[in-house]
């Protein structure tokens, strides 16, 4: 895990901060939830991400602002 940036994610409202960090080489495990908790894994390629990001699939600023940095950080 490599810490990648980190974010105010409502500046004036709250101080809530957030840090973002990315992953290379993981290996896919069970996963451990609880009874009321459910989580879809997908995979795709960046360049398809950052399509998302523009035509409006992914709208999370945290999310935008992580790929797009990843993405800057790959020089990709």
């Amino acid at each position: 895990m490599a810490h990648l940036l980190d974010l105010y994610t409502t500046v004036a409202f709250s101080n809530e901060k957030i840090c973002i960090y990315y992953g290379e080489e993981l290996t896919k495990t069970k996963q451990n939830l609880d009874d009321d908790e459910f989580i879809a894994i997908e995979r795709h390629p960046l360049g398809e991400l950052v399509e998302m990001i523009y035509d409006g699939r992914i709208m999370d600023a945290k999310t935008i602002a992580g790929l797009l940095a990843y993405k800057n950080i790959k020089g990709i």
